[in-house]
């Protein structure tokens, strides 16, 4: 993925391929609304995606950090997605996107086709997130709000043994929204886990530490 994330920024800075966007806190990012195609590679700040239900509501579905693409679904123009405006970024501050074109991205990538290969291994990491929100949702609220959070953590540190402060953004309603819960599950959900000592406050969220909160999961998935 670094050399992917590497290449790109290269073609921009060296090659001025791309365009520079910045997003401030109140701006949305539609990656899906126009007939041409892009697709956005984050360089700085953090951000949501949310995507609206049939009955407008809109829902958190992930977080965006630097590295992070948005609008990799240029490459599966089936998808409805592709074709409408129902899903936007939200930055929680500000953040700042080189935009490529899909004539620019074809371009890059016949001059490094192992990119092919990077970007695959970037959609399939991307899938399993909601794939395990998906598999977990028979579970209790609690294990599936350990889950978001542990996949948050893994997101913001990697050291494994060490308090997780959460971006302030990053509140109880994010999580019930990335759960797809209520606020009222959720806050019971953060109080077993203040209780297990997995979470140490609930604002700003702080994760106790993400070894402990994987051998939570592992102890209560089967």
């Amino acid at each position: 993925m670094e050399k992917l994330t590497e290449i790109l920024k290269q073609a921009f800075f060296k090659n001025k391929t791309g365009k520079e966007l910045l997003l401030c806190k109140k701006d949305f990012l539609y990656p899906y609304r126009y007939s041409t195609s892009h697709i956005y590679l984050c360089v700085e700040g953090l951000g949501f995606t949310e995507i609206c239900s049939p009955n407008q509501t809109w829902h958190t579905e992930a977080i965006i950090k630097p590295n992070d693409f948005v609008g990799i679904g240029i490459f599966n123009k089936k998808d409805p997605w592709v074709t409408n405006s129902s899903v936007r970024v939200v930055p929680m501050d500000s953040q700042k996107y080189i935009m490529f074109t899909e004539q620019d991205l074809q371009i890059i990538v016949s001059k490094n086709p192992d990119m092919y290969k990077d970007l695959l291994e970037y959609f399939l990491v991307n899938t399993s997130f909601m794939l395990g929100k998906c598999y977990l949702s028979d579970y209790p609220n609690t294990i599936q709000s350990a889950y978001v959070l542990l996949n948050i953590a893994k997101l913001l540190e990697r050291q494994i043994d060490i308090p997780v402060r959460f971006p302030s953004m990053i509140t109880q309603r994010r999580i019930a929204s990335l759960a797809r819960a209520s606020i009222s599950k959720t806050s019971i959900s953060f109080q077993n886990l203040l209780a297990e000592g997995l979470i140490l406050q609930k604002r700003p969220i702080v994760v106790a530490n993400i070894a402990e909160l994987e051998k939570y999961l592992e102890s209560h998935i089967n």
